[in-house]
């Protein structure tokens, strides 16, 4: 055992010798007998990181016994590869908005964003993956077994990935002094009537019970987090914070799962000029409340006339809700290319995203995998068996659909 310090630090001389007194074999390692100087207690973010690392690097080599070791390999027995070959792998935060509170300054609002940049970058658009509900990025590296998942599918088709935690979720972390009351944690039935049509199905897609006590709904439902309660409060930080990525990332496609769904039109309507597509996969919201640019404008959602759209329960359709004549259109997202995608057996339906936005003059479409032959999934699909063969459904429209010049 080794223990590191910095010049900043006077080091803990006391827990070195309680540790040798008690038998362990305990050191102290400081920077400046390797002639490294002047760095602070976060020396793993400083600019001399690498340099800091190798006389760590040396004591392992020197120290820990490695005969025997296994080297686990990304290959697995089904043929479903994690392996990826990476120019660049890294993390950041966008909207970093300050805010000042009687005990001090804190950060409000950030959204952690991950990014993977392929060694070979055959595509020039960037894919921007959003999760939903109360989840986290961690959706699109699969279902926590090892094996790949859509970000893997991704960067291996040469695409560059940007996979957000949405504030609140994930690694962007939630404190009621920045973001609010919370609601209240999400039990597992909030998830597995979704996960059991998958698997109660004559066209199985989850091989496991898709209940409590499935090992792989017990990793999901580990990430899971409930959502910050001000609704209002979360659209403006998914416009924020999707608007500051765009900026920083280039044109992209944005791609968003369930609740997560309202990220993508926000963001899309907020640089219309960087997203080149929106390609939603059973997202949730409801167009008629989102504070969207209308030509003719209005300056709340609530100023638009609205009428009832019956349920059709021969096609699964639940009511909704179009515009009433004059009908506006939603300017910033004429042009661009948009899909909503519906799994056979989620219970969900297309209707209501696609009507909205055909009426308001968008060039939306429904993706029903049941007519491209893929029957049996669910509303997990990004996790079910057949994921791979949904994600070359999806990839190949946004191929077909996306212009490059």
């Amino acid at each position: 055992m080794r223990r590191f310090a910095s010049f900043a630090s006077p080091g803990n001389p006391g827990a070195v010798a309680f540790l040798k007194q008690a038998g362990c074999k305990a050191e102290e390692l400081r920077l400046a007998d390797h002639n490294i100087h002047g760095n602070g207690h976060m020396m793993m973010c400083e600019k001399n990181n690498r340099e800091v690392l190798q006389p760590i690097l040396d004591w392992i080599k020197k120290n820990i016994n490695t005969s025997g070791a296994r080297v686990a390999s990304a290959s697995r027995r089904n043929g479903d590869s994690t392996a990826v070959k990476l120019a660049d792998p890294g993390h950041f935060w966008v909207g970093t908005e300050h805010k000042k509170m009687s005990y001090g300054t804190i950060v409000a609002g950030q959204m952690f964003v991950q990014y993977k940049i392929p060694a070979q970058v055959r595509h020039p658009f960037s894919v921007v993956l959003v999760h939903g509900g109360g989840g986290q990025g961690t959706h699109y590296m699969g279902a926590g077994s090892g094996s790949a998942g859509w970000a893997h599918y991704y960067l291996q088709e040469g695409y560059r990935v940007y996979i957000v935690d949405r504030p609140g979720h994930g690694r962007s972390p939630y404190h009621p002094d920045a973001l609010g009351p919370i609601t209240g944690v999400l039990t597992y039935s909030t998830v597995t009537g979704d996960f059991k049509r998958a698997a109660n199905n004559p066209n199985r897609r989850w091989m496991g019970t898709g209940d409590a006590g499935d090992p792989v709904i017990d990793q999901f439902q580990a990430g899971q987090n409930s959502a910050p309660q001000d609704n209002a409060l979360a659209q403006r930080l998914w416009t924020r914070d999707g608007g500051e990525l765009l900026d920083k990332i280039g044109p992209a496609i944005i791609q968003t799962h369930s609740a997560g769904g309202p990220f993508g039109w926000l963001a899309a309507n907020e640089r219309p000029n960087l997203v080149k597509a929106v390609v939603s996969v059973e997202g949730g919201g409801n167009f008629a409340t989102l504070p969207l640019a209308y030509d003719p404008p209005v300056s709340d959602p609530s100023q638009l006339a609205l009428r009832d759209v019956a349920a059709d329960q021969a096609t699964n359709t639940p009511a909704y809700k179009l515009q009433s004549s004059p009908v506006r259109k939603l300017k910033n997202l004429q042009g661009m290319p948009i899909v909503y995608v519906v799994a056979e057996s989620s219970g969900r339906s297309a209707a209501p995203a696609v009507e909205y936005l055909k009426q308001a003059g968008c060039a939306a479409e429904a993706l029903q995998l049941k007519d491209r032959g893929i029957l049996g999934n669910g509303h997990f699909m990004m996790l079910e068996t057949n994921r791979r063969q949904v994600f070359d459904v999806i990839r190949g429209w946004i191929e077909a659909k996306v212009r490059v010049s």
